[in-house]
């Protein structure tokens, strides 16, 4: 298979993505006729398949399966080249990571079943099929305890250090071993430069969110994820913070990000890193910056539609959609 191959199919697919009138059009309708509107796009022909009456869940799990399905079609594009499917599944690592982090929060904040289910995407190792017998789990140390045992293949390890910190109560000393685990995993692989550097942006990112959520509980920051691009004498700065407005006068001061909402450090620098992505897209097209570039498109359609489903089921009003959905 040739990139120029993988280039023009992508491209093609790239012409079915929702067109802003379309989105503005779901935006618009009322959710009891959201449904009727999802008809009338790509995402109807998934309805029947998730075999439910009706409802958010049914909603949700439509554009989920259809979301599944455009993946494994981009898959079978790259099926030819090992490096750049190899590139592409490295990529898509992060929602098996996201994933299991989900249930694990879930279960440690005793959140609602249904609502912990409805925020996960079952791609990966971690199937529906996987999630689902995880949320059978009575709590946190339980799921993270069946998943060290039986799960085979995820691109990051419990140890039993971690474990301890679960059983203890220690949520965010037990996340970070985690953590620490996939990013070593994936930036140890040869994959193609812009999935490593899709990392480095955030491992950035965790970075300063752990360090925010420290803050926020009137603690020192404590941790650090090695790998990524923000430099050792940054990491001495922000870990001697002692208040959030401190950090954010370091953020301001060192990466140029003034006023951000610090629990959005994850979106601002994913929005960062694509918009590199975007600029190399333009500059060389036939490459995998297409596919990475389509991936980026695909996924945000995927939860902004997911947005606004929620958002209509909590009563949200359109222009109170647009300010959810553009912050």
């Amino acid at each position: 298979m040739s990139v120029e191959y993988a280039y023009a199919r992508i491209r093609g697919r790239r012409a079915k993505l929702l067109t802003p009138i379309e989105m503005e059009t779901l935006i618009r309708e009322d959710l009891e006729n959201m449904e009727n509107a999802l008809k009338d796009t790509k995402y109807g022909k998934y309805l029947p398949k998730v075999g439910e009456k009706g409802g958010i869940s049914k909603l949700l799990n439509a554009v989920n399966l259809a979301f599944i399905d455009e993946l494994e079609k981009v898959k079978k594009i790259l099926s030819d080249d090992g490096n750049l499917l190899y590139s592409l599944e490295t990529y898509l690592a992060r929602w098996d990571l996201q994933n299991f982090i989900t249930i694990v929060r879930g279960k440690f904040y005793s959140h609602p079943e249904e609502e912990i289910l409805r925020a996960l995407l079952p791609i990966g190792i971690l199937d529906e099929i996987r999630l689902r017998d995880l949320m059978k789990e009575e709590d946190a140390y339980s799921v993270a305890e069946r998943v060290k045992v039986i799960v085979k293949g995820l691109p990051f390890e419990i140890t039993r250090e971690s474990l301890k910190y679960l059983k203890a109560g220690e949520l965010a000393k037990f996340e970070y071993g985690v953590y620490t685990s996939f990013y070593h995993n994936i930036l140890s692989r040869d994959v193609h430069p812009s999935v490593k550097d899709f990392y480095k942006f955030s491992i950035d990112a965790k970075n300063l969110s752990l360090a925010f959520i420290s803050l926020q509980y009137g603690e020192r920051p404590s941790l650090w994820i090695e790998g990524g691009y923000l430099s050792g004498s940054l990491k001495i700065k922000v870990l001697q913070c002692e208040t959030v407005e401190d950090l954010q006068r370091v953020i301001s001061e060192h990466i140029g990000l003034k006023g951000v909402a610090l629990e959005n450090i994850d979106t601002i620098f994913e929005r960062k890193f694509f918009g590199s992505v975007l600029r190399d897209f333009r500059r060389d097209p036939v490459s995998f910056y297409s596919v990475l570039q389509y991936l980026n498109e695909l996924e945000r359609e995927v939860i902004t539609l997911r947005t606004i489903i929620y958002a209509k089921s909590f009563g949200l009003s359109p222009e109170q959609i647009k300010e959810v959905l553009y912050v």
